[in-house]
């Protein structure tokens, strides 16, 4: 069942917060750990006191005033504050910083770190861009400002054309290589995903996120044992590591293998008990198997601690409008699983199917052949067909369970519904 399929998240987008405090210049230790003592190793850290941040604090600023012509002083003021979690005030020094360092490109990308951390994505773009303006060529800034393109501003052309930058001047970065995979795969074109996510995750040293995302790529193309091949690469790298795990679950779920695939969504779970991505898992495991009572409880938990999760939205829906109950919040999940994912058929199909199940066909076909015409499919066509009797329309209708035979000649619901038009 299409409409309780969860493909494995992309997992190399770029955190701010992390970003920032990983410190990705070659400069003084990250912002939380100047805050610490230091300490014999074993004794567990010491909260520093007012006094000592104020301390910290006045070093940092006497280090601007010292030598104010040094970017890694001003970043290291940022993740001061932003460690003390006061985005405002590290935004503020780096803007002291650009304003006596204006050809700094690390000070631009650290401030675009710190605007999409605070909400405001337009902002960060105009930073990474300044940052570009200094340097085309640099790599940093233009992955980055593909990764948000791609992931916050839905504009995969241009996360492409980034990515495209970034390779022109580093082929075999990987953080690009990923990211254009990334938005090849999302828009559909398979083949190019694939080997532009096969050199990714073959760049040594290989990296677990980049392998999942070859995964993805390769369950897409057809290949779950290649995909389980790739996350068990990525689990020996590291045995704990809970996204394998739930990638590995999905491997198994869509391959029929409910009982495995649970036992490795627990093994995330075990490794961290609020993982939503497994108890997602879970949950789409038991509706794979027509268990709506166990996979609603997974679920339902899933979207009180995520309320945007789009498969559990989008799970929750389609139970809802199977079993014809519940069907005003079935609209309220499905509406907004469309409007958080408006490209995804599946789940353009599943508020197109909700809509019909509410008596609504004419509304039902709008989203039902915007569905069909992303990714053809016997189910689509099938509910689009459907849809297009209800309202009166035969001949549509008729057109659709044709082509639906044409994908799937055995399709019991396809022929009932070209009979009844008939």
């Amino acid at each position: 069942m299409s409409h309780i399929r969860a493909s494995m998240r992309p997992l190399l987008v770029r955190s701010a917060m992390l970003a920032v405090l990983a410190w990705p210049l070659a400069a003084p230790p990250a912002g939380a750990q100047l805050l610490l003592p230091e300490k014999p190793a074993g004794q567990p850290a010491v909260v520093p006191s007012a006094e000592q941040l104020k301390q910290k604090r006045a070093e940092l600023e006497a280090a601007i005033r010292a030598h104010p012509e040094e970017p890694e002083n001003y970043i290291v003021l940022a993740a001061f504050w932003t460690a003390n979690r006061d985005l405002a005030g590290a935004l503020k020094v780096l803007e002291q910083g650009i304003a006596f360092v204006p050809k700094s490109i690390d000070l631009r990308i650290v401030q675009a770190r710190l605007l999409l951390l605070k909400g405001q994505p337009d902002d960060a773009i105009a930073a990474y861009q300044a940052a570009i303006g200094i340097d085309a060529g640099n790599v940093t800034a233009r992955v980055e400002l593909g990764d948000l393109l791609r992931t916050r501003q839905h504009k995969p052309e241009d996360a492409l054309a980034q990515y495209d930058a970034a390779l022109a001047a580093a082929p075999d970065d990987v953080g690009a290589l990923a990211g254009r995979g990334q938005t090849l795969l999302g828009l559909g074109r398979l083949d190019e995903a694939l080997t532009t996510l096969a050199k990714a995750a073959g760049e040594k040293p290989q990296r677990p996120p980049v392998l999942l995302m070859y995964a993805e790529a390769l369950l897409r193309a057809g290949k779950p044992t290649d995909a389980l091949a790739a996350i068990d690469a990525a689990l020996k790298l590291e045995p704990s590591y809970v996204d394998g795990h739930v990638a590995r679950g999905n491997v198994l779920r869509e391959t029929g293998k409910p009982e495995e695939a649970r036992q490795e969504f627990n093994l995330a779970l075990r490794e961290d008990k609020r993982s939503v991505a497994a108890m997602s898992g879970i949950g789409l495991t038991y509706a794979a198997e027509g268990q709506i009572d166990p996979a609603r409880t997974y679920l339902s938990e899933v979207l009180r601690l995520d309320p945007n999760n789009i498969y559990a939205l989008n799970a929750m829906a389609w139970m809802a409008a199977e079993r014809k109950e519940d069907l005003g919040n079935a609209l309220g999940w499905a509406f907004r699983a469309a409007q958080l994912a408006p490209g995804q058929p599946d789940v353009l199909d599943t508020l197109g199917w909700v809509l019909r199940q509410k008596g609504e066909p004419d509304k039902a076909v709008e989203f039902l052949a915007r569905s069909a015409s992303l990714r053809p499919s016997a189910e689509t066509l099938t509910h689009l067909g459907l849809a297009q009797a209800d309202g009166g329309h035969k001949d549509e209708a008729r057109k659709s369970f044709e082509a639906a035979l044409q994908l799937s000649p055995d399709d019991a619901a396809a022929k009932d519904g070209l009979r009844r038009v008939q």
